[in-house]
């Protein structure tokens, strides 16, 4: 059984708190560590999201001369929530067509204009509602 848990956030770089819902995924890490992700998208593919401040320098030397930036890490899951995987920019495309080969109009188009990484939940989501269609 899913469940949704609403936990709190620290932004400290924003003076503030925000506020997330996610489920209490247990995904480690490299360093071994828990990650709490955001939902996305649900449907017969679950996308997952995760923010993170990266602090980067516009002049190296000088650390007053940095800004924060976010990145956002997707994970993806096909039917089985346990099955959570990893999407980068390296290999969005290989994953992304190898769980939507049931619908080749879709994954032929990965990797094209308005098919591409930054374009995740749009293809996730029209993938979910082809599946709901029939």
């Amino acid at each position: 059984m899913k469940t949704k848990t609403i936990f709190i956030l620290s932004a400290l770089l924003f003076g503030s708190f925000l506020i997330a819902t996610a489920h209490p995924i247990e995904k480690v890490n490299k360093k071994g560590k828990s990650v709490f992700l955001n939902t996305v998208v649900e449907g017969s593919i679950d996308l997952y999201a995760k923010e993170s401040a990266v602090l980067k320098s516009t002049i190296p030397e000088d650390p007053m001369e940095s800004y924060t930036e976010m990145q956002t890490s997707y994970y993806i899951s096909k039917d089985s929530f346990e099955n959570i995987e990893e999407l980068k920019s390296s290999n969005y495309k290989k994953v992304l067509k190898s769980l939507m080969a049931d619908k080749p109009e879709i994954a032929d188009n990965i990797g094209k204009r308005g098919y591409r990484y930054d374009d995740m939940e749009k293809i996730i989501m029209e993938y979910n509602a082809h599946l709901s269609e029939l």
